[in-house]
Parts: C-alpha cells; sequence; structure tokens
C-alpha cells in the first residue's frame, strides 16, 4: 500500500508540475507559476528521502503550500471557485491521511 501512496503523491506533483510549465509557457514568467513548480520538484524530491517522520512533515507543508498557492491563483485570477478549492482540500487531506496511515 506504501507504494500506492507514494504513486499517487508522485503523480500528482508531476501533474502540478507540468500544469506550472505549461502556464509559465502560456503566459510567460510569473511568480505563482514558479512556486507551483518548485513546491511540485521539492514534493517529488521528498518522496525520495528515507526518514518517514520527515517525509510526512514536509508533506503536509507541501500540500498546504499546494493548496495556498491554488487559492491565490484563484483570486488573483477572479475566477475562484470555492467548490473546487473545497474538494481539492478533501483530495489534499485524503492523500496526507493516506499518507499518515500506511508511511508511518
Amino acid at each position: 500500500m506504501e507504494i500506492v501512496v507514494y504513486g499517487l503523491i508522485g503523480l500528482y506533483a508531476l501533474l502540478t508540475c507540468v500544469a506550472g510549465v505549461q502556464k509559465w509557457r502560456g503566459e510567460g514568467f510569473q511568480m505563482r507559476a514558479a512556486l507551483f513548480i518548485a513546491v511540485s520538484v521539492g514534493m517529488l524530491a521528498t518522496l525520495c528521502m528515507t526518514g518517514k517522520g520527515l517525509v510526512l512533515s514536509l508533506l503536509i507543508l507541501e500540500f498546504a503550500l499546494l493548496h495556498v498557492l491554488a487559492l491565490a491563483e484563484g483570486a488573483g485570477n477572479g475566477k475562484i471557485r470555492y467548490g473546487h478549492h473545497l474538494v481539492r482540500l478533501v483530495f489534499h487531506c485524503l492523500l496526507l491521511f493516506l499518507a499518515y496511515q500506511y508511511v508511518k
């Protein structure tokens, strides 16, 4: 189950990174896109660490940062959809719960 959890988190980080790169290419340099890419790469690097407690702590921080960045992105565009962000928050919490259960 640990492999599945790591796979889900890695896939999520990879897709978020690809979305950040696409946004950067489409609209030019923006700090939010660069931060999305940096946090996503950091999340992938976190999955390669050996200390389970450190991995869990960093994942909590990175998911919180991704959620704040997504809220800032929506507020900056003027197209914030609270339903989308609520679903995203629930997904982040689910991944963190799975990481806590199977990675600790």
